[in-house]
Protein backbone atom coordinates (compact mmCIF):
# COMPACT_ATOMS: atom_id res chain seq x y z
CA UNK A 1 0.00 0.00 0.00
CA UNK A 2 1.15 3.53 -1.00
CA UNK A 3 0.20 6.84 1.64
CA UNK A 4 -0.22 9.74 -0.68
CA UNK A 5 -1.05 13.35 0.36
CA UNK A 6 -3.92 14.46 -1.19
CA UNK A 7 -4.36 18.01 -2.91
CA UNK A 8 -6.35 19.97 -5.41
CA UNK A 9 -5.16 21.43 -8.64
CA UNK A 10 -6.22 24.97 -7.24
CA UNK A 11 -4.14 27.26 -5.29
CA UNK A 12 -6.56 28.97 -2.62
CA UNK A 13 -6.90 32.92 -3.38
CA UNK A 14 -6.05 33.63 0.52
CA UNK A 15 -4.08 31.02 1.29
CA UNK A 16 -2.42 30.67 4.91
CA UNK A 17 1.17 30.24 4.58
CA UNK A 18 0.92 28.96 8.01
CA UNK A 19 -1.15 25.69 6.36
CA UNK A 20 1.77 23.81 6.89
CA UNK A 21 1.64 21.22 4.06
CA UNK A 22 4.73 19.57 2.80
CA UNK A 23 6.09 19.63 6.27
CA UNK A 24 7.98 16.61 6.84
CA UNK A 25 7.62 16.92 10.31
CA UNK A 26 5.78 18.87 12.77
CA UNK A 27 8.63 20.34 14.86
CA UNK A 28 10.47 22.64 13.00
CA UNK A 29 11.22 25.94 14.97
CA UNK A 30 10.84 28.04 11.92
CA UNK A 31 7.69 29.76 10.98
CA UNK A 32 6.77 29.56 7.26
CA UNK A 33 7.96 32.43 5.62
CA UNK A 34 4.66 34.94 5.11
CA UNK A 35 1.36 34.94 7.11
CA UNK A 36 -0.75 34.83 3.91
CA UNK A 37 -0.03 33.74 0.11
CA UNK A 38 -0.91 36.10 -2.75
CA UNK A 39 -3.89 35.02 -4.44
CA UNK A 40 -2.88 33.35 -7.68
CA UNK A 41 -4.91 31.84 -10.45
CA UNK A 42 -6.06 27.49 -10.71
CA UNK A 43 -2.47 25.51 -11.13
CA UNK A 44 -1.81 23.43 -14.13
CA UNK A 45 -1.12 19.76 -13.37
CA UNK A 46 0.80 18.12 -16.31
CA UNK A 47 -0.62 14.40 -15.09
CA UNK A 48 -4.14 16.01 -15.90
CA UNK A 49 -3.47 17.24 -19.07
CA UNK A 50 -5.08 14.16 -20.87
CA UNK A 51 -8.32 14.54 -18.70
CA UNK A 52 -11.50 14.56 -20.28
CA UNK A 53 -13.37 17.82 -19.65
CA UNK A 54 -15.74 17.72 -17.20
CA UNK A 55 -19.06 19.91 -16.68
CA UNK A 56 -19.00 22.08 -13.25
CA UNK A 57 -21.82 20.70 -11.03
CA UNK A 58 -21.47 24.68 -8.44
CA UNK A 59 -18.79 26.72 -7.39
CA UNK A 60 -17.59 26.66 -3.92
CA UNK A 61 -16.19 29.01 -1.34
CA UNK A 62 -12.32 27.88 -0.03
CA UNK A 63 -14.21 27.47 3.28
CA UNK A 64 -15.84 24.75 1.56
CA UNK A 65 -14.03 22.99 -0.78
CA UNK A 66 -12.18 20.70 1.47
CA UNK A 67 -15.35 19.09 2.78
CA UNK A 68 -16.95 19.23 -0.79
CA UNK A 69 -13.61 17.77 -2.14
CA UNK A 70 -13.68 15.08 0.27
CA UNK A 71 -17.38 14.23 -0.03
CA UNK A 72 -17.04 13.70 -3.66
CA UNK A 73 -14.56 11.59 -3.53
CA UNK A 74 -15.77 9.28 -0.98
CA UNK A 75 -19.09 9.37 -3.53
CA UNK A 76 -16.59 7.52 -5.88
CA UNK A 77 -15.16 5.12 -3.33
CA UNK A 78 -11.98 7.30 -2.17
CA UNK A 79 -12.17 7.59 1.60
CA UNK A 80 -9.74 9.75 2.96
CA UNK A 81 -8.20 10.38 6.14
CA UNK A 82 -5.87 12.67 7.96
CA UNK A 83 -2.52 12.03 8.97
CA UNK A 84 -0.31 12.82 11.71
CA UNK A 85 0.22 16.41 10.32
CA UNK A 86 -3.29 16.67 9.74
CA UNK A 87 -2.84 16.59 5.55
CA UNK A 88 -5.62 14.34 4.11
CA UNK A 89 -4.06 11.28 2.43
CA UNK A 90 -4.92 7.73 1.19
CA UNK A 91 -3.28 4.67 0.99
CA UNK A 92 -2.98 3.45 -2.45
CA UNK A 93 -2.81 -0.46 -3.83
CA UNK A 94 -0.24 -0.59 -6.91
CA UNK A 95 -2.08 0.46 -9.59
CA UNK A 96 -4.15 2.08 -8.68
CA UNK A 97 -2.80 6.09 -8.68
CA UNK A 98 -4.11 6.62 -12.30
CA UNK A 99 -7.65 5.95 -11.10
CA UNK A 100 -7.04 8.00 -8.19
CA UNK A 101 -5.65 11.10 -9.68
CA UNK A 102 -8.71 10.95 -12.08
CA UNK A 103 -11.05 10.96 -9.28
CA UNK A 104 -9.29 13.70 -7.39
CA UNK A 105 -9.27 15.82 -10.88
CA UNK A 106 -12.89 15.12 -11.65
CA UNK A 107 -13.89 16.14 -7.98
CA UNK A 108 -12.04 19.61 -8.46
CA UNK A 109 -13.28 20.37 -11.64
CA UNK A 110 -17.47 19.76 -10.74
CA UNK A 111 -16.80 22.06 -7.70
CA UNK A 112 -14.35 24.84 -8.61
CA UNK A 113 -13.56 27.57 -6.18
CA UNK A 114 -15.05 31.00 -7.40
CA UNK A 115 -13.15 33.46 -9.36
CA UNK A 116 -12.95 35.94 -7.15
CA UNK A 117 -11.28 34.17 -4.86
CA UNK A 118 -8.55 34.31 -7.21
CA UNK A 119 -8.20 38.26 -7.49
CA UNK A 120 -5.67 40.05 -5.62
CA UNK A 121 -7.14 41.77 -2.21
CA UNK A 122 -8.13 45.26 -2.59
CA UNK A 123 -6.75 47.55 0.23
CA UNK A 124 -9.90 47.45 1.82
CA UNK A 125 -10.26 43.34 2.65
CA UNK A 126 -6.31 43.85 3.67
CA UNK A 127 -7.95 46.21 6.31
CA UNK A 128 -10.10 43.54 7.28
CA UNK A 129 -7.05 40.96 7.37
CA UNK A 130 -5.49 43.54 9.48
CA UNK A 131 -8.29 44.18 11.95
CA UNK A 132 -9.19 40.23 11.90
CA UNK A 133 -5.54 40.18 12.82
CA UNK A 134 -5.76 43.09 16.02
CA UNK A 135 -9.18 41.71 17.11
CA UNK A 136 -9.45 37.83 17.17
CA UNK A 137 -6.06 36.36 15.99
CA UNK A 138 -3.69 38.30 18.68
CA UNK A 139 -5.92 38.33 21.41
CA UNK A 140 -6.87 34.28 21.14
CA UNK A 141 -3.26 33.66 20.93
CA UNK A 142 -2.39 35.60 24.05
CA UNK A 143 -5.15 33.62 25.54
CA UNK A 144 -3.90 30.64 24.94
CA UNK A 145 -0.47 31.45 26.58
CA UNK A 146 1.43 33.06 23.65
CA UNK A 147 3.40 35.91 22.86
CA UNK A 148 2.47 37.27 19.41
CA UNK A 149 4.39 39.99 18.29
CA UNK A 150 2.98 43.89 18.66
CA UNK A 151 1.25 44.44 14.91
CA UNK A 152 2.89 47.50 12.72
CA UNK A 153 0.33 50.34 12.10
CA UNK A 154 -2.09 49.72 9.00
CA UNK A 155 0.08 51.44 6.46
CA UNK A 156 3.57 50.12 7.83
CA UNK A 157 1.50 46.37 7.04
CA UNK A 158 0.54 47.42 3.47
CA UNK A 159 3.97 48.20 2.77
CA UNK A 160 5.67 44.82 4.13
CA UNK A 161 7.96 44.15 1.74
CA UNK A 162 6.15 45.78 -0.77
CA UNK A 163 3.33 43.52 0.04
CA UNK A 164 0.96 42.84 2.96
CA UNK A 165 1.12 38.97 2.27
CA UNK A 166 4.97 38.61 3.27
CA UNK A 167 3.38 39.61 7.18
CA UNK A 168 3.83 37.00 9.61
CA UNK A 169 1.22 36.71 12.09
CA UNK A 170 2.87 33.47 13.48
CA UNK A 171 6.27 35.05 14.03
CA UNK A 172 9.15 32.26 14.38
CA UNK A 173 9.32 32.45 17.88
CA UNK A 174 5.49 32.24 18.42
CA UNK A 175 5.83 28.88 16.13
CA UNK A 176 8.46 27.76 17.82
CA UNK A 177 6.48 27.55 21.08
CA UNK A 178 3.48 25.77 19.25
CA UNK A 179 5.53 23.45 17.81
CA UNK A 180 6.84 22.70 21.21
CA UNK A 181 3.49 22.17 22.83
CA UNK A 182 2.68 19.92 19.78
CA UNK A 183 5.72 17.38 20.89
CA UNK A 184 4.51 17.98 24.81
CA UNK A 185 0.82 16.70 23.44
CA UNK A 186 -1.01 19.65 23.81
CA UNK A 187 -1.73 19.79 20.31
CA UNK A 188 -1.72 16.98 17.30
CA UNK A 189 -0.71 19.85 14.53
CA UNK A 190 0.29 23.30 14.82
CA UNK A 191 -2.81 23.55 12.65
CA UNK A 192 -5.05 23.02 15.91
CA UNK A 193 -3.90 26.34 16.76
CA UNK A 194 -3.59 28.39 13.57
CA UNK A 195 -7.18 26.74 11.89
CA UNK A 196 -9.27 26.30 14.66
CA UNK A 197 -8.40 27.67 17.66
CA UNK A 198 -7.18 30.78 16.33
CA UNK A 199 -8.22 30.70 12.42
CA UNK A 200 -5.46 33.19 11.20
CA UNK A 201 -7.23 32.97 8.26
CA UNK A 202 -10.42 35.78 8.61
CA UNK A 203 -13.44 34.29 7.08
CA UNK A 204 -14.83 34.18 3.45
CA UNK A 205 -17.85 36.19 4.71
CA UNK A 206 -15.34 38.90 5.93
CA UNK A 207 -13.31 39.05 3.13
CA UNK A 208 -15.91 38.90 0.89
CA UNK A 209 -19.31 40.24 2.06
Amino acid sequence: MKLVATSSYWILGLAIGLVFAGCGTGSSSEAPSSGLAATQTAKADPETAGFPPVAAIREVTPEEFDDVYESCMAEDGWVLSLDEFGQSSIELAPGQEDDFDLASYTCNEQYPVADKYSEPLTETQWRSVYDHYESDVIPCLQSLGYAPDPLPSFESFLATSDSPEAYQIISPGTYRDITEDVQGGRWTTPDDVTQRECQVQPSDDVLYP
